[in-house]
């Protein structure tokens, strides 16, 4: 028997956790530690907890739901949804979820209803059957993306660069890493987002390969979460003039110092604006996803 509650804090840690387990194989709306899921929900004015669902069985937390009611434009009120975190992928409580949320919004008179997935090719019929099965229609494709990483398939352990990688200083210097991203042309509001996360989180690692006293190359990873077996790589970025063996040996190198921290599971981020990253990427046999928006009249 399923059982329905709405938020309280003490779910929080719950709902991490759940939402690790249930975004290992795909990366949809990501999942943030704890601490940061505190410090948004006490600082969002509009938080509603009955807008946010909880499935237990045997009372146990076996999924969740996230939505909202966003905002109200000429008299169309828009409300927002999380894609559903299940790890079991139980199609039972999904409905359950998916039939209290949709009530619940038309109560609050949401009009319009909208969320994203991201759909790679493990993930494409799971993904592409929920949105038809709820009646969503696709709006349009964002050009963000991002990935999982196998550490598995990469033997890196031995490799060493003849190139000259160093770690950079970011704290100390950050204006000419800010200053790179922006001659790639990666968008001024991600710039800000990034440095603002990176400078907040534990382990940040940063790889520069500079030429003629310029950075032409740049490489982050995070291991931010190792509690959640989780570590992300922030992007490797290279100017259009550089060669591939750059963004390779940058690559391998941030993978080598990662796998030296036993974790399994990595995320990679792709930002904004970096023409030819994909080809890159794949390959190394990664999948990059762009995010899917789709939108549901209520």
């Amino acid at each position: 028997m399923i059982e329905l509650r709405n938020y309280k804090e003490e779910y929080l840690e719950d709902q991490v956790r759940l939402g690790f387990q249930a975004t290992r194989e795909w990366v949809s709306t990501g999942q943030l530690p704890l601490s940061v899921m505190k410090r948004i929900y006490e600082s969002n004015e509009k938080f509603t907890p009955e807008t946010r669902h909880y499935a237990f069985k045997d009372d146990k937390m076996v999924g969740y739901i996230i939505s909202a009611v966003d905002r109200e434009i000429d008299g169309i009120k828009e409300a927002s949804m999380q894609f559903p975190k299940i790890p079991s992928k139980d199609k039972e409580i999904e409905k359950i979820l998916m039939e209290k949320t949709l009530t619940v919004l038309k109560e609050k008179g949401a009009n319009i209803l909208r969320t994203r997935v991201e759909i790679n090719s493990k993930t494409k019929d799971q993904m592409e059957s929920f949105v038809e099965e709820y009646g969503f229609e696709f709006e349009y494709n964002n050009d963000y993306r991002r990935a999982l990483i196998d550490l598995d398939k990469f033997d890196v352990e031995n490799f060493e660069s003849d190139l000259p990688i160093e770690e950079y200083d970011h704290k100390n210097n950050p204006k000419e890493l800010e200053e790179f991203l922006k001659e790639i042309n990666v968008h001024d509001p991600f710039v800000k987002h990034f440095f603002r996360t990176i400078d907040n989180e534990r382990g940040t690692i940063h790889l520069v390969i500079r030429k003629d006293g310029k950075i032409i190359a740049h490489g982050t990873a995070i291991i931010a979460m190792k509690e959640y077996d989780l570590c992300i790589i922030s992007h490797v970025k290279v100017k259009s003039d550089s060669t591939n063996k750059e963004f390779d040996d940058i690559f391998k190198s941030l993978l080598k110092i990662i796998k030296k921290q036993n974790v399994t599971v990595n995320h990679l981020y792709v930002p904004f604006g970096i023409e030819g990253t994909k080809e890159l990427y794949a390959k190394y046999g990664i999948e990059l996803i762009e995010i899917k928006h789709y939108k549901k009249d209520l």
